[in-house]
């Protein structure tokens, strides 16, 4: 049966109660329905227009037809969203939003990865903004667009008469908008702060090439290559030059080790510290600045990018990566003020709705953008089946 059929019918029913002036077997009849019919209770009973869809009527039928014993869940139309354009880091790799599925896996800010528990359909808030992250050099900015209702955990800044002070909250996109507009208009601006990612804990890989080794190499390809042709030769590094050198792709999926190690590999040789005391890698290879990028960012940290006419550098904090084991680099580590371990969001603005959804992961934070920038998912409802159980049942307790 349809939802609009279903509707239909249970309009006629209701009415022909209402006709009949019987209240008595108008009342016995939604009393089993509420027993028996998640979607009746949502619709018809707690009066939830936004439950009153095609794709939540399927998945409440699914739910009442096959019963598993747990707290089933499904998403209201909250505009907890994110464009289902947006790039997402998985497991399996790079994927958009839109095609994650239930049983997926994607990462959480603790660097663990986190099921997929559900997903909405397609839907689109009116209002939508795109939230732009700055590092606090403001050298490295990505911009999250989202639906007015998507909830991010962030620090923000409580003034009282005597002092500032800081406070962790949960905001939804339009409060982000008001609170950085108002901040916009101060002579003493206190932005919306949210911290980096921790390492992405990706799985062991059997590597052909110790990872530090391969990071020497790649950094001093003249030193010790004796031994290593033919394995570089399967990794497509036989006849690199400086300048089209790369990593190859297995090796930046390693396991936080392996990756730290070839890391260190590539600083002993080709890195150091600048005058600030930040880590510093320099290549002539386009393709390697953009891997250590990703490598420096996969090991939680945000990597900055300076392009000179004919090499590239990239530079990050050694505090946060201990990316040396030489002993007179690590003396020249410098400490950094912990504002460097920050996302500042700095602009919210209006911007065209896109194609969107939300999903709920486990533990309910989850990593997305270029830069694995932390949000947090779509809030599910569980309370129309929790209804239903203590309707069945009075007795029945609920764990929430």
């Amino acid at each position: 049966m349809t939802r609009d059929r279903y509707v239909t019918e249970c309009d006629r029913i209701i009415a022909e109660f209402g006709e009949n002036e019987n209240p008595d077997a108008l009342r016995e009849w939604m009393r089993l329905m509420v027993r028996s019919d998640i979607f009746f209770l949502g619709v018809y009973v707690c009066e939830r227009e936004d439950l009153n869809r095609d794709w939540l009527f399927e998945r409440c039928k699914e739910v009442q037809d096959n019963p598993d014993g747990y707290i089933d869940i499904w998403a209201r139309e909250h505009y907890k969203e994110n464009p289902i354009d947006t790039p997402i880091f998985t497991p399996d790799g790079w994927r958009l939003f839109g095609d994650l599925e239930v049983g997926d896996y994607v990462y959480s800010p603790n660097g663990n990865h986190v099921k997929v528990l559900a997903r909405t359909g397609i839907q689109s808030d009116p209002v939508q903004y795109e939230v732009q992250f700055e590092t606090f050099q403001g050298d490295v900015i990505e911009t999250i667009q989202a639906g007015s209702q998507h909830l991010w955990d962030v620090i923000s800044c409580k003034r009282t008469v005597d002092k500032d002070y800081w406070e962790e909250e949960r905001l939804n996109t339009q409060q982000m908008y008001d609170y950085t507009s108002k901040q916009k208009k101060l002579k003493r601006k206190r932005w919306i702060r949210v911290p980096y990612a921790s390492a992405l804990k990706m799985k062991e890989k059997d590597l052909p090439i110790d990872p530090y080794t391969l990071g020497v190499w790649l950094g001093d390809g003249s030193c010790g290559s004796h031994g290593l042709i033919g394995k570089l030769k399967e990794l497509g590094l036989g006849d690199v030059r400086s300048e089209t050198k790369f990593i190859p792709s297995i090796y930046l999926e390693g396991s936080i080790e392996q990756r730290l190690e070839l890391l260190r590999g590539l600083m002993d040789t080709d890195g150091g510290l600048d005058t600030k005391g930040r880590a510093r890698f320099n290549t002539t290879s386009k393709e390697m600045a953009k891997n250590v990028m990703w490598l420096v960012r996969s090991l939680g940290e945000v990597p900055h990018l300076y392009e000179g006419t004919r090499q590239y550098v990239v530079t990050f904090s050694a505090k946060r990566v201990d990316c040396f084991t030489i002993s007179h680099h690590k003396k020249r580590v410098k400490d950094k003020a912990l504002d460097y371990n920050y996302w500042y969001i700095k602009d919210v603005r209006r911007v065209e709705s896109k194609p969107s959804r939300c999903i709920q992961v486990e533990g309910g934070r989850y990593l997305i953008g270029e830069h694995l920038i932390p949000t947090h998912n779509s809030t599910i409802i569980t309370w129309l089946k929790t209804m239903q159980d203590i309707l069945i049942n009075p007795e029945e307790r609920i764990c929430i």
